[in-house]
């Protein structure tokens, strides 16, 4: 959990840079603005923070990795000569979600671990059953995982995932499709 908590740190001062250069963090929309970028979108997490890296930001990929975050646990190999070399599976373990800016709310979680890709739920075998989430304003979080639902439980009552007071959406509502596994 400690590596998770530190590499995150790292990740979010990049994507503070990225959005200065962009006006959001990594997304499609950067992808078609930058010729650099235009092959870093798709499905996985891996995709768009692969935009970090091809956009110069970072040089390494060891800062994307979280035990127990991806199916395989590849440790980085900092092989980034071709976009098929950056962040393939396993060398990225957060969930990320897309679409968001330094604009969006400070409680807004960014970069979430370790998750199962089913829907919201987390491994509660990993990191004595603790969840680990950056958010918007730099600042991490770590949440017990209920360990019959694999829910992230927020102190005040209810889950991650669900809007309301006391929890990081508030009144906004969580947008499923912005959720993206890593490979």
């Amino acid at each position: 959990m400690t590596t998770a908590v530190n590499n995150a740190r790292q990740v979010s001062v990049l994507l503070i840079e990225f959005d200065q250069d962009f006006g959001h963090f990594p997304n499609d929309e950067s992808a078609y603005a930058d010729a650099d970028l235009k092959s870093y979108r798709g499905d996985f997490s891996n995709d768009y923070l692969g935009q970090l890296i091809a956009g110069g930001y970072v040089r390494s990929e060891e800062i994307f990795y979280a035990e127990g975050g991806s199916r395989t646990n590849k440790k980085p190999d900092n092989d980034i000569a071709t976009q098929g070399d950056i962040l393939e599976a396993g060398e990225c373990g957060f969930a990320y979600l897309k679409n968001h800016g330094l604009d969006s709310e400070a409680s807004t979680p960014i970069l979430l671990t370790p998750m199962t890709r089913n829907g919201t739920q987390f491994d509660a075998d990993r990191h004595d059953g603790k969840a680990m989430i950056l958010r918007m304003d730099g600042s991490v979080m770590q949440m017990q995982i209920d360990p019959e639902t694999g829910e992230a439980l927020v102190p005040e009552g209810g889950t991650l995932f669900q809007g309301g007071e006391g929890t990081p959406w508030e009144e906004r509502a969580f947008v499923s499709e912005d959720l993206l596994f890593p490979k």
